[in-house]
């Protein structure tokens, strides 16, 4: 199939693909409509019967609890997939090409120019202003604080988004909000000595993180910053947010000074470390239950010790890969062209730590990949996991299968697989890993 029959294939999915995003987007602003009209009826049947002080109360719990609820679900749903339509409406037209699909390209963009003197600085400065003027700047310092905090979150989810940016204004919102909240309405000489203390020794700990974990190097066996990378990966994942209370968790973490900014510190510069090695996720863009497992199985399996890669395409963009997947386990995602495809596969496997297979779905393009990864990794550091049966496809290769009622066994051993190939790749073991290692 030549170039320019690739390229109108690339738009027909891309269109297919768009038309599905608009149907998402319109789901999600119906159920926000239903979930507002129900509030309403349920705010005006109350007020029939209730005073007006209980109805004031009402309403403000109703909206207090309206806005907690559609903030993330904008964030976490309607966002990326307004973006990606956008991308998938342009490609279709022919305006881009399938690579412009890739939205969020860790490994070779670093944060620090932009990250460490504004993010970090920033609150510094700013918070020299307020003293300078009187604590009536104060309010207007948390309402500022916040806004950025919110714009963080939110411009998070926008694919092709600049983590520097996205880092910058989440930094000086939490600065900010921390100094409105110890000045609280008295700028006295001990708040202030500790405010500009704890905005300092913040810049302290990303400067000391950063020279410790060495996030622009790669990855070599033996050497310390390399098992620095992999120990803080796996504590600041361990503690970082996680589905259900260790969002909390994290968040109460974050508050904290210094143990905070260690903690946000460790997660960034280990992640960007450990991108240049990543572990490739691959499986048949036809296989419509690739989101579950990635989201149950591979993404929550690999995180907590590298960082997952995967590719996307117009029958398969990132929101569709990520549906299933926990915001701290989102893999990294490329967009490449069908023509390209296949070398950027064998340079990326050049550096790649190790290869997930699903064969849920084993098709040529997939099988030619997972040959291509036993011959330059070798087969111990390739993994196959798929449905009973998949061992006796794939004799020749290491294969865990998976339950579709429960994924947790397969998780376990997917996780384990991994902490003995970065024993085994980098001698940087678990403890767990090197029990197993031992034996």
């Amino acid at each position: 199939m030549g170039a320019g029959a690739n390229e109108a294939a690339a738009r027909e999915l891309a269109l297919r693909a768009a038309r599905r995003t608009e149907w998402q987007l319109l789901g999600f602003v119906a159920l926000v409509s239903l979930a507002g009209t129900v509030a309403v009826l349920l705010s005006a049947a109350l007020m029939s019967s209730s005073s007006m002080a209980m109805w004031s109360l009402i309403v403000f719990l109703v909206f207090l609890l309206g806005t907690l609820m559609a903030v993330p679900l904008l964030a976490q749903n309607v966002i990326p997939v307004h973006f990606e339509r956008m991308q998938l409406a342009s490609i279709a037209r022919g305006e881009h090409s399938l690579s412009s699909l890739a939205p969020y390209d860790f490994a070779r963009v670093s944060p620090a120019s932009i990250f460490l003197p504004i993010g970090l600085i920033g609150p510094l400065a700013l918070t020299t202003v307020i003293v300078s003027r009187g604590p009536a700047l104060v309010p207007l310092m948390a309402w500022v604080g916040g806004t950025l905090l919110l714009f963080s979150f939110a411009y998070h989810r926008v694919p092709n988004s600049r983590r520097s940016v996205k880092y910058a204004a989440f930094q000086t919102g939490t600065g900010l909000l921390g100094a409105a909240w110890s000045f609280g309405k008295d700028l006295t000489a001990g708040t202030i000595v500790i405010t500009f203390a704890l905005l300092i020794v913040s810049i302290a700990c990303f400067a000391l993180m950063r020279d410790r974990l060495r996030p622009t190097e790669p990855l070599t066996a033996g050497d310390a910053s390399t098992e620095r990378a992999f120990r803080w990966r796996r504590w600041s994942m361990a503690y970082g947010p996680q589905p259900g209370w260790g969002q909390l968790l994290w968040l109460v973490m974050r508050a904290v000074p210094i143990l905070g900014d260690v903690l946000w510190a460790a997660r960034i510069y280990s992640k960007e470390r450990l991108a240049r090695a990543p572990v490739l996720y691959l499986r048949s863009f036809a296989y419509a239950d690739s989101a579950r497992i990635l989201g149950e199985v591979v993404a929550p399996a690999a995180s907590r010790v590298a960082v997952v890669a995967a590719l996307i395409h117009p029958s398969q963009t990132t929101a569709s890969l990520n549906q299933r997947t926990h915001e701290a386990w989102t893999p990294l995602t490329f967009g490449v062209s069908n023509d390209q495809w296949r070398e950027w596969y064998l340079k990326e496997l050049e550096s790649a730590l190790a290869v997930v297979v699903d064969a849920g779905v084993l098709s040529e393009h997939t099988r030619w990949e997972l040959d291509n990864a036993g011959r330059i990794l070798g087969r111990d550091r390739v993994m196959v996991v798929g449905p009973a049966g998949t061992v006796g496809l794939l004799p020749d290769y290491w294969v865990i299968e998976y339950d579709t009622a429960d994924l947790r066994a397969a998780r376990n051993s997917l996780t384990q697989w991994l902490e003995r190939v970065v024993a085994s790749s980098f001698g940087v073991a678990h403890q767990s890993a090197a029990r197993q290692l031992r034996h």
